[in-house]
This record gives C-alpha cells, structure tokens and sequence, in this order.
C-alpha cells in the first residue's frame, strides 16, 4: 500500500511539471523536416530531460496571424456609443459629433487600406485584413446622415455629401475583402507561422503529441518560428464570405429606408407604419458582431495554437547534441497586438521594424 501510494504521488508530480519522453521515431510526425534530417537527434543521452535554460515563453503567430486585439474593438465600440449620444440628445453637439465620428472613420479606413496594401489579401493574414468590423463605421455614418438630414438646412448639404462619401467608401472595402475572402476560400496548404523566444537557437520542437516541427530562425526578431496548419483562418474565411453579405444588404435596407424617411415631407417623417430614424438594423448587427470579435480576441489571447502542446522538448544541434524540456504560454494582450500590428504594418519595412539608416 506504501509503495502504491508513493508511486501514485511520483506520478501526479511529473504530470504536474509536464516530464516528457523522448518519441520513437516510428511514432513520431516530421513537419518541416524528415528522420533523416539532422535536425532532431536520433539517439539523445538518456529519456528524461532537463529544463532548458529559458524554460516558459509564449507562442504567437507571426505577422498578420491574429485578429484585432480585445482591447482596441473594445475602444471602436465605447467610441462610437460616445459619439452617438450627444447627437440624439442635443442638436448643440451635432457638429461635435460629425468631426468625432468622420475622424474616427478616417482613421479605420486609412487602417484597413494598408492593412489590405501589407497583407496582399493574402489567405494566411485573414485575421489581420478581414473586413467585418467595417459595419460599425458604416452604422456611425448612416446614423449621422440622419442626425444631419433632421436639421433641414442647406447649411448641412456638404457634410450630407460627405457621409455619402464615407458610406460608399466602407462599402466598396466591404466588397473587395468578400471577393478575395471568396477567392481564398478553398485555399490548399494553408499554413501559419508561430514564434516563440523558446525557439531561438534551436533546430525542432517536438511537441507532447510525438510531432517534430523545423525551426527557422528570424534574426531580424530574435524569434524561433515554426509552421503550423492555418486552422483558424481556414474557419474565418468562409465566415467572411457568409457576413459580409449580410452586412451589406443591411446597410443597403437601412440606406433606402433612411432615404426614404428623410424625403417625407414634414410631419412625421414615417416610412410606411414605422419611422426609420435610426439605422437599427446596421447597429444590431454592428454591436453583434463586435461582441464576437471581442469574445474570440480574448479567447485568442489565453490559448496556444492547434498542433502544439504546451509541454515540448527543444532539440540543439550545436557542438554537441542537446535536448531540454520547456513550457509554452497563450501569447496575451500584447503578444496579440504584436501579431496584428505586424500583420497591418508590415508593408512599411524598416520604417516599422527600424534599421532604415543602419
């Protein structure tokens, strides 16, 4: 009874520090990399490892590998909820308002243009240059063409022209990213890139699940990258093609039915038994989909990527043959905004990782 409870105890010890064994090469998966490469040594000294010299760092994805962060759509949404408010409540605010709320959709547009311009609508940076966060900008504007059109003064007849603008703006970058989200939607491959300080200066990992992934080296980052399959961009592309549809034909009914009731004459302004006064079925939409990215952001932030296990075996291939023991974390907020300012900058070069007079 002694020597069960003992051996039981060692057990949930070496489970607790996550104690990996050296795989079989008949039970091992090479990704990257073949059993006669010698990047993986075929005969390591001894079956249990100790830790490696840096033991726990995250992985993330490399550039363009990860949606907006949490806290940045979290900021789109309280913004535009600010800059609403005075409008429907006082009239004094208006003018406030436009400036606030036609900044805030320079800026977004500005954003999501290079963002397309860095990422080449490439099918692996979907994350990065996925447009579904433009109904939101495209509510904002809706909702202060209305505002607007209540003041009836030709005073206001620009600045009606202007949200026009901006409104078939966000539309058109609506459509370009359904059609090349529609194009890549079958991609073959698809694969992503995931770094980790852990992988610097090493030649594998070898996951708890017997898969061996070649390392490549990124000395510009000081990063180790490895490449994993692209399982969440594979599901987000055909859910672009499937929202951003839907996206559109609202802003469309909602369009013509703010038309409509702007050029009622006088009285109440009704569109039918309903008065259309307010965009409702673009901000239903708008705060729906804001949710989920903000939920799935944050859900991204605390988990690592599918094909890796946190407990891995990191194989050296210096003067002598050395494996270790390390222990990979969820990247977090700012391994997130890492990712998807990489992913929207990266056409920027030096300008954005420096080196531009070195």
């Amino acid at each position: 009874m002694k020597h069960f409870i003992c051996s039981l105890l060692l057990a949930l010890v070496a489970g607790a520090t996550g104690v990996l064994s050296f795989c079989n090469y008949s039970e091992t998966t090479f990704i990257g990399t073949s059993p006669d490469s010698n990047s993986w040594p075929k005969n390591p000294l001894g079956n249990h490892f100790d830790a490696c010299l840096a033991f726990r760092s995250y992985i993330r994805p490399d550039v363009g590998g990860a949606l907006q962060p949490w806290i940045l759509t979290l900021f789109q949404l309280l913004f535009h909820i600010v800059s609403t408010i005075p409008r429907m409540t006082d009239r004094k605010g208006l003018n406030t308002s436009m400036v606030l709320t036609l900044f805030f959709n320079s800026v977004v547009i500005a954003i999501t243009i290079n963002s397309y311009a860095s990422t080449h609508l490439s099918a692996d940076k979907v994350l990065a240059w996925m447009p579904l966060s433009l109904v939101v900008e495209a509510f904002s504007v809706l909702n202060l063409w209305l505002q607007l059109g209540r003041e009836e003064m030709e005073l206001h007849s620009w600045k009606k022209y202007l949200c026009v603008f901006f409104y078939l703006a966000i539309m058109i970058l609506q459509i370009v990213g359904l059609v090349y989200a529609g194009i890549h939607i079958h991609a073959d491959k698809l694969r992503v890139t995931h770094c980790s300080p852990l992988f610097t200066g090493a030649s594998a990992v070898q996951t708890s699940n017997c898969t061996v992934f070649d390392i490549i080296q990124q000395q510009n980052k000081g990063l180790g990258c490895i490449s994993l399959e692209g399982t969440t961009q594979r599901q987000w592309l055909p859910g672009t093609v499937i929202a951003i549809p839907i996206f559109i034909a609202a802003q469309i009914f909602d369009g013509i039915a703010a038309f409509r009731y702007l050029s009622q004459p006088g009285g109440t302004k009704k569109y039918g038994r309903f008065s259309f006064s307010f965009p409702w079925i673009t901000s239903a939409a708008s705060i729906a989909m804001l949710a989920v990215l903000i939920a799935l952001s944050v859900s991204a932030s605390q988990l690592i990527p599918p094909g890796m296990t946190p407990d891995i075996l990191l194989a050296f291939n210096g003067l002598r043959e050395e494996v270790c023991q390390a222990t990979l974390i969820s990247p977090g907020l700012r391994g997130l905004a890492l990712e998807w300012s990489d992913g929207v900058f990266n056409g920027w070069g030096c300008r954005y990782y420096g080196g531009c007079y070195a």
